[in-house]
């Protein structure tokens, strides 16, 4: 079974309590083991509620629903975390539930997301998964720093796959690139595309 694994791009924006914020992104997966698409949009009320759909992320040819609800708070050091919940719909049929978290502080970033997935069919698809990364501004449109992630099958010995990250961005757009596993023949890269759209 294979996974689209999920990016985070909470290093790309801010919460904020006045404004809802849409957030469109695209990633192309490409190396060992082949090529892939994995889609993903995005809301964050005002009023902090949020909502996401994503597309071939927990796996091929599947959709998946979440909600859940931020909690942020912005002084010398910034800070949110969303609990979110939701349903998956295609090759892949259950439920997932899990938390997205942020850090900043200066030019110094952190942002860490897990979840859990289940199978309604098969408990053997059933996985947990984390992604985390600690990125660092070096000017107002680049950032670079490290990435990790885990994925953890049923009754199976995790996997950790280490990381690079390189982004640019230019006023609402972004660009961020990794490449995993970058010293091994198991190596691939991502690259993405992403926008984000503030709405008072």
């Amino acid at each position: 079974m294979r996974f689209n694994l999920f990016i985070m791009s909470l290093l790309l924006y801010h919460i904020t309590n006045s404004q809802s914020r849409i957030g469109l992104e695209q990633y192309y997966y490409t190396g060992h083991p082949g090529t892939s698409l994995v889609s993903r949009l995005s809301y964050q009320g005002g009023d902090k509620w949020y909502g996401e759909a994503r597309y071939n992320y927990e796996e091929a040819k599947t959709w998946s629903l979440y909600g859940g609800r931020t909690f942020s708070g912005e002084k010398d050091l910034s800070w949110s975390f969303t609990p979110f919940a939701g349903l998956v719909m295609g090759r892949l049929k259950g439920g997932s539930a899990g938390l997205n978290l942020s850090l900043g502080y200066k030019k110094l970033s952190f942002s860490s997301a897990s979840q859990y997935t289940f199978s309604a069919e098969d408990r053997h698809c059933n996985f947990f998964f984390t992604w985390s990364e600690l990125g660092f501004q070096l000017s107002s449109r680049i950032y670079a720093g490290l990435a990790i992630q885990q994925t953890t099958l049923y009754r199976t010995a995790g996997k950790w796959e280490p990381g690079l990250q390189l982004g640019f961005s230019y006023k609402e757009w972004g660009f961020p690139f990794y490449a995993f596993n970058p010293t091994s023949n198991n190596r691939y890269f991502v690259l993405g595309v992403t926008r984000s759209i503030d709405r008072l």
